[in-house]
């Protein structure tokens, strides 16, 4: 891990936990509206796990994030994973034409994406 990764992480882990407490729950009262258990919610907390595409959007609706405070957080989670947020990998794989735009730009970005 560089340096960047661990900022990442950092911001992921903040973001997650400001998000509960926002929410004025403790780690046992969130886990148990997720139907996860308080350890593998505390494990994502401290940055030993990633959030799952569904982990994160089961947060979103616990937390009851509105669509700023969702974006942050799939873009903190892609950010460690070194992804695209899941939210914006949804909308792309439902939408044809976007994905042929999105792959027509990378295309004309670097002619050798995608082996070409």
């Amino acid at each position: 891990m560089d340096v960047n990764d661990y900022i990442n992480l950092g911001e992921m882990t903040k973001t997650i936990i400001s998000f509960r407490e926002s929410n004025n729950l403790n780690v046992k009262d969130a886990a148990d509206k997720m139907g996860i258990s308080a350890p593998y919610l505390s494990d994502i907390e401290k940055g030993n796990r990633i959030p799952s595409k569904r982990m994160a959007y089961l947060m979103a609706s616990v937390y009851n994030l509105d669509a700023l405070q969702r974006r942050t957080l799939f873009d903190v989670i892609a950010a460690v994973k070194g992804t695209i947020p899941y939210d914006v990998e949804d909308f792309l794989l439902s939408n044809e034409s976007a994905m042929q735009n999105v792959l027509g730009m990378m295309y004309e970005y670097n002619p050798t994406f995608g082996g070409r």
